[in-house]
């Protein structure tokens, strides 16, 4: 008995030595937390969730996500071989080490703590069904009659957003520019004006661009070809354009360097050109208050000539403006006549030549173009007065030292081929060589949609020629009602004679004339009367007008016909003046 229990405490000493071993883990002695399982089991799993990595590298919670396959062993038993497949898509790394203690990232990189990684770029792309097509952004546009019509679809590789309302086009510089708008995305197209003009297929491409804003954040920008189908600019202002696109492409930027400006030195003008000294500057002053003036230019050539040249003409308004104020004025000299053009807002101080397509001092000599000025001039005062014919320059002072000749003439370039240059073109965008102008505002006919200046636009005037202005209560006058304003109507009346032969002129007759003087007896006071056409006179129909005695009064109302009596007095009322009557005091007798 005694032997058999204690063969029993020996049994049960060996289990219990066995157990503490399994329960061991490989480090430090120390018990595991981690369940007992066999090699071969691979279905026991802890309490505690396990993260799995998305494709993004970040990891998601199982029981917020859809399951996805997980190692075979757990993250903490490194015993199993590298060669097995670890359930992430990625190596397993090296088998047997035990100093990682996290589930392997996407890319087979545990790191040192465990934590998955972001995702490499292996340069790998999708396959080709699984490529996102960024050529599929499109839009239309439509300016006509002064309303616009568009719409615009994006797509940047993820997103698809339409664009259902858009600005009017304004001219900005050289540009075009037109934005599209929607929910949270801006995109603003900037054409070149010229290109629109002559051209009917434009490249995005940095010169033409179409940039695309998220909110007040860059997002990009679009790529390939708008087809220009109608562009119409009149007086500064575009007033017909259709545009489309299909197949652009989402771009992060356009493969092209902006053009550097010129850097301003500290005083604000523009550098000094390299190699231009101090004594090679040509100089401006212009002064006017009211009607008085006075200014001179001093030129410096190339050749270092200076010509001296002075103010002819008081500064003057220009009716067609790209900016809030333009004035001109000239300056003559024995070797030709300067041409000064200004652009410029209320705001600014001063204004650069040759910058803004409009500002310009040239140089003419004979006829033609000598050469012109670049730089900066001050504009130290400008003010305007006003009155009932509209306004007029009433003070001015302009100065500049630092104007710079340039022999070259500039190549104007001809957008309506015309043979005048757009710089001196009053229809740049229609042919008119003639440069007609019928109401001196500086639009050319061609253009003009008011051409005869009478405040009644060309589409709604009966005389498009003829001023007549449209009163302002009524409509223009149109006797005949034939659509033709009197103004400029042959035949007023409508009656078939033309005015110039027409007895009468403003009423349909048939031409009689029974007193033979010229006037028709629908329109004659005294049909039958040839002395007395537009009205009776005093003395009416078949009476003649005579004053025989000389004393103002005519006879057929004068008391005393015979005798002057300019006074008329009839002391006695009997009908005959006093200067005839016999007994001026008896009416009885006279």
């Amino acid at each position: 008995m005694k032997k058999a229990l204690i063969l029993l405490i020996f049994t049960l000493s060996l289990l219990f030595t066995a157990g503490c071993g399994e329960a061991m883990l490989a480090g430090d002695g120390e018990f595991s937390d981690k369940p007992v399982r066999d090699q071969d089991d691979s279905d026991v799993q802890t309490d505690e969730d396990i993260e799995t990595p998305d494709i993004d590298g970040q990891t998601e919670n199982d029981s917020d996500k859809p399951d996805r396959p997980r190692p075979d062993t757990d993250p903490g038993d490194s015993g199993d071989s590298g060669d097995e497949d670890d359930g992430w898509g990625g190596d397993s790394g090296d088998s047997g080490d035990s100093g990682d203690s996290g589930p392997v990232g996407p890319g087979g990189d545990t790191g040192d703590s465990g934590e998955p990684t972001e995702p490499t770029d292996t340069g790998d792309t999708l396959p080709d069904e699984e490529q996102p097509d960024l050529a599929v952004s499109e839009f239309s546009y439509e300016l006509s009659n002064d309303a616009v019509t568009a719409s615009m679809k994006l797509f940047d590789g993820s997103n698809t957003l339409k664009l259902k309302k858009a600005s009017k086009p304004v001219l900005e510089g050289e540009n075009v520019k037109i934005v599209f708008s929607g929910d949270f995305d801006e995109v603003t197209l900037l054409l070149s004006a010229s290109e629109l003009a002559a051209e009917t297929a434009l490249e995005l491409d940095g010169t033409n661009r179409a940039l695309w804003n998220v909110g007040s954040t860059a997002h990009g920008v679009l790529k390939g070809t708008v087809a220009r189908s109608a562009y119409t600019e009149s007086d500064g202002t575009v007033t017909n354009l259709a545009l489309s696109a299909s197949g652009l492409t989402y771009a992060d930027h356009y493969d092209v360097e902006e053009p550097e400006e010129p850097a301003p030195d500290d005083d604000g003008l523009y550098d000094i050109p390299e190699g231009v000294g101090e004594d090679e500057f040509s100089s401006l002053s212009f002064t006017q208050s009211g009607n008085g003036y006075s200014g001179k230019v001093k030129a410096v050539t190339e050749t270092g000539s200076e010509i001296l040249f002075t103010a002819q003409t008081q500064a003057s308004l220009a009716s067609s403006c790209p900016k809030e104020n333009c004035i001109s004025t000239s300056f003559s000299g024995s070797y030709g006549t300067l041409s000064l053009r200004m652009a410029f807002n209320d705001s600014d101080t001063r204004v650069s030549l040759e910058k803004d397509g409009y500002t310009q001092l040239r140089w003419t000599k004979s006829g033609s173009q000598f050469g012109y000025f670049i730089g900066d001039v001050e504009l130290q005062d400008f003010q305007l007065s006003g009155s009932f014919f509209g306004s007029s320059v009433s003070s001015l002072t302009l100065f500049s030292d630092r104007i710079l000749f340039v022999k070259p003439v500039v190549e104007d370039t001809d957008s309506d081929g015309d043979s005048v240059p757009d710089t001196a073109d009053n229809c740049k965008n229609d042919y008119n060589p003639l440069q007609d102008d019928l109401d001196g505002d500086g639009i050319g006919n061609a253009c003009d949609d008011d051409i005869d200046g009478d405040g009644v636009k060309n589409s709604a005037d009966n005389c498009v020629f003829v001023p007549n202005p449209k009163p302002a209560f009524g409509s223009q006058t149109d006797t005949d009602g034939d659509g033709i304003g009197d103004a400029c109507d042959d035949d007023l009346d409508g009656d078939e004679v033309p005015n110039a032969v027409d007895n009468c002129p403003n009423m349909p007759n048939d031409q009689t004339d029974t007193d033979g003087d010229g006037a028709g007896d629908l329109c004659d006071a005294c049909p039958n009367d040839p002395y007395k056409v537009t009205d009776s006179g005093i003395c009416g129909c078949g009476v003649a007008e005579l004053d025989s005695d000389g004393d103002t009064v005519l006879d057929c109302i004068d008391n005393c016909p015979d005798i002057p009596n300019t006074t008329q007095l009839d002391s006695d009322g009997d009908g005959y003046g006093d200067s005839c009557d016999a007994a001026p005091y008896d009416n009885s007798e006279h």
